[in-house]
């Protein structure tokens, strides 16, 4: 028969094991205080036999010095030891207490300590966009005057230290940075930084992944992770039920369905608890109608930044007052909205969300959230006014199937979806017009600059690494002439934000493409509005309603440009929603007001799906764009 040891033995035994060298290291810090104060306390009161009084032990034992004031043999021979017992004891309370301090330090440097505040990001994994998404997190939060805690979840000490090194926290002043690191497939580690209590979460595609799929499998058992514990779980469905939904966003490359199963994993009702950032997707059609045009690359930028305008959410009630109200034609309302640009609405359906851009002809319902192009949701204003009788029959329906032609030099990107924005004549002459080598050194041969100078191309797409294609661009100026049209026609897709910095002071060369800094824009935004990947989605796709460019002259005549009112209501009376200028330099105002410049009008249409065809260009808007200076 097996006996139950008492309790009160067990108990002393744990007690007395801190009395052995190995007890007493490995024992927590109060432990070790409180045997080194329970011996202290001892040693006092056995002294005080031998020396006299409590008193004087105490003192004997805490200020070496009063041992001067000894008088007599027992004082002088038993306060000698008294002292030296009180010095060693104390030296072992400063030696405890630099060793707790050290170790705290190390927790903190090797990112181990738990995190206990509440309504933080917590972001887990890096790749080289999180250094970009933490500028768009830090503009997000300066133009609100608010601060934010960054809670960044690593899965060992290296990455850790190698994210911290040189790292400059003065670039994110509205941060507050804190670097953890654990076992992501554990969920205790996600519970040591507070999980429940973040406000939002990321999970960023892993850096150090050889393959798309292994980054994906990496971040499916994260959401596998998390999704399988039920009170988690209840607490994001709680909040989505609620409509307070948890901001919960992964990046995943869209391999091999992963998409599919990532929404599989966090279905609830009809909708996804985590939105699924593939930016492959969306991502992948905006380069390739930025390398076709360059003026959509700043487009997208801007309305994925969180620096300037981009895309808000706003309770229709907020102008209901001023007319706004339910049963309005979505034509009546884009018109009378004076700051701001409405391009449509949203609802819950039954937990489901339901999105309608450009709505033409379609009215407004109770309860519906409207969609804006703004600055900020209180920059838009809205001022009644009436329509008048318009002629539409100058105004020429854009289309999104270009004929251009286009030379690319390199492979180092994929462009999977240019194709979709491109006349199929167009993409067979564009097997044809690109230049590929397999030694850098072959692009700098004379050959090339002929066939760039020779070849009478719409745009020649710069597709090389970013030390070769900064090299080449730098090549290409020394080949023309500073005012050479060719130069105008130059698109470079870079990675790295430093050398488009480079290339973009040189006044002669401002068109650069960024994939990765447009990807980390898209998931920062996804990850304050998950609804915005169906609006993002949308906008970029080659069917349906998408971002399109009016040619001042082609599309509509300069004369019909007089004042924003007048311009909006032309387009709205054809099918489409006005959104910005373009100036001769690419440069996009949105919601501008002025047109004296404008080269292009950005527009939201459903647009034409046939092919663009040569149309008869406006005599005095050629004389224009030939005397104007580029």
């Amino acid at each position: 028969m097996v006996t139950t040891r008492p309790r009160l033995t067990l108990r002393l035994r744990r007690a007395f094991r801190v009395l052995t060298p190995d007890g007493f290291a490995l024992a927590p810090l109060w432990v070790q205080l409180a045997a080194i104060f329970s011996a202290s306390a001892l040693l006092i009161l056995a002294s005080s036999l031998l020396i006299g009084s409590i008193s004087l032990s105490y003192r004997l034992f805490s200020d070496p010095s009063s041992y001067a004031d000894m008088e007599g043999f027992r004082q002088l021979f038993f306060g000698f030891f008294q002292v030296g017992f009180g010095l060693i004891l104390f030296s072992f309370i400063i030696s405890v207490l630099s060793a707790a301090l050290e170790q705290l330090i190390e927790r903190i440097r090797g990112g181990t300590r738990p995190f206990r505040n509440r309504g933080h990001l917590l972001i887990v994994n890096r790749n080289p966009r999180l250094v970009l998404l933490l500028d768009q997190i830090n503009e997000r939060y300066r133009r609100q005057d608010l601060d934010v805690d960054i809670v960044l979840l690593l899965s060992d000490r290296a990455e850790v230290e190698a994210f911290c090194d040189g790292l400059d926290l003065g670039r994110w002043p509205f941060l507050h940075i804190f670097v953890r690191q654990g076992d992501l497939q554990d969920f205790e580690t996600y519970r040591r930084v507070s999980i429940s209590a973040a406000s939002g979460i990321v999970l960023l595609a892993p850096e150090g992944a050889e393959t798309a799929f292994g980054s994906d499998n990496i971040n499916l058992k994260i959401l596998t992770t998390l999704v399988d514990n039920p009170p988690f779980w209840r607490h994001i469905a709680d909040h989505q039920e609620g409509q307070r939904p948890i901001k919960c966003t992964v990046e995943l490359s869209g391999e091999l369905q992963s998409r599919a199963i990532a929404r599989t994993l966090t279905a609830h009702g009809r909708e996804a608890l985590f939105s699924i950032a593939t930016p492959g997707d969306v991502i992948g059609r905006v380069l390739s109608r930025s390398v076709i045009d360059e003026t959509y690359h700043r487009i997208y930028f801007e309305i994925f930044s969180a620096f300037g305008h981009s895309i808000h959410f706003i309770d229709s009630r907020r102008f209901a007052a001023q007319g706004a109200v339910a049963g309005t034609r979505f034509e009546d309302l884009c018109r009378n909205f004076t700051r701001g640009v409405l391009i449509g609405w949203s609802c819950l359906d039954q937990g489901e969300f339901k999105m309608q851009i450009a709505p033409f002809g379609q009215v407004l319902a109770t309860g519906d959230w409207l969609l804006f192009v703004a600055l900020s949701a209180d920059a838009v204003t809205y001022e009644p006014t009436a329509s008048q009788p318009i002629d539409t029959s100058k105004i020429t329906q854009p289309s999104e199937i270009s004929r251009r032609k286009l030379c690319v030099i390199g492979n180092t990107h994929q462009f999977e979806r240019l194709g979709d924005f491109l006349h199929p004549e167009s993409r067979a002459g564009l097997k044809e017009s690109t230049i590929v080598f397999d030694q850098a050194e072959d692009y700098f041969e004379v050959a090339v600059i002929d066939r760039v100078r020779n070849g009478n191309f719409d745009s020649i797409i710069i597709n090389l690494d970013d030390e070769t294609a900064f090299r080449f661009v730098l090549f290409l100026f020394a080949q023309f002439k500073p005012d050479d049209p060719i130069l105008e026609k130059v698109v470079t897709v870079l990675i790295d934000p430093v050398i488009e910095r480079l290339l973009n002071r040189n006044s002669r060369y401002r068109n650069t493409v960024l994939p990765d800094k447009l990807a980390a824009n898209y998931i920062t935004q996804l990850s304050f509005q998950k609804n915005l990947e169906k609006v993002y989605y949308e906008l970029s796709d080659s069917e349906g309603v998408e971002f399109n460019l009016l040619e001042v002259g082609r599309h509509i005549p300069r004369a019909l440009l007089t004042t924003k009112a007048a311009v909006k209501d032309l387009l709205l009376a054809s099918g489409m929603v006005y959104v910005g200028a373009v100036d001769p330099q690419k440069n996009v105002s949105f919601d501008a007001d002025s047109f004296t410049d404008a080269r292009q009008l950005v527009v939201i249409s459903l647009g034409d799906s046939r092919p663009s065809t040569p149309q008869i260009q406006d005599p005095d808007e050629t004389a224009r764009q030939t005397a104007t200076p580029h």
